[in-house]
């Protein structure tokens, strides 16, 4: 995991991310992997709702909303 960021600058490296995996940019495996290096697990079968993904902080599991 890369330690050296902000929460907040993790946030924002994931959005960015699902936003480019979104636009068919990117693989949802590379996806997968660039959250999770950035400490977020997230479900991609989860339902297409607004613009919004439910993903968890891999360090206490507590639930977080991200923008794609």
């Amino acid at each position: 995991m890369l330690t050296n960021y902000t929460k907040t600058e993790r946030i924002t490296a994931a959005e960015s991310a699902l936003y480019n995996w979104a636009c068919g940019n990117l693989t949802t495996e590379n996806t997968k992997h660039h959250c999770e290096a950035l400490g977020f697990e997230i479900d991609f079968r989860q339902a297409d709702y607004d613009n919004r993904m439910r993903g968890y902080w891999i360090e206490d599991g507590s639930p977080i909303t991200l923008e794609v």
